[in-house]
């Protein structure tokens, strides 16, 4: 399986809360029981696999939302993937 979590000033913040800034930053309504525009299982998967920004970037460089979350989470966060 493969996992990552995102980190800032090295503490691991909670999806939940990542999807809740993302919405503020990009002005959406948080929805209660998904996550923006599924960005975790699309953009996580590329970042779970990768541990790489650029490598999203790449993948989704034709998807202007996923590139605007890619960013957000760039400068916000960093990476941590693994496999278990």
């Amino acid at each position: 399986m493969l996992c990552f979590q995102l980190i800032r000033d090295g503490k691991v913040v909670a999806l939940p809360e990542v999807d809740e800034e993302i919405c503020k930053e990009l002005k959406y309504k948080v929805h209660p029981d998904h996550y923006l525009f599924g960005w975790v299982d699309l953009v996580g998967l590329v970042l779970a696999g990768t541990g790489s920004y650029d490598k999203a970037k790449e993948h989704y460089s034709d998807d202007p939302v996923m590139m605007e979350i890619i960013n957000y989470l760039e400068k916000n966060f960093q990476v941590k993937n693994w496999r278990e």
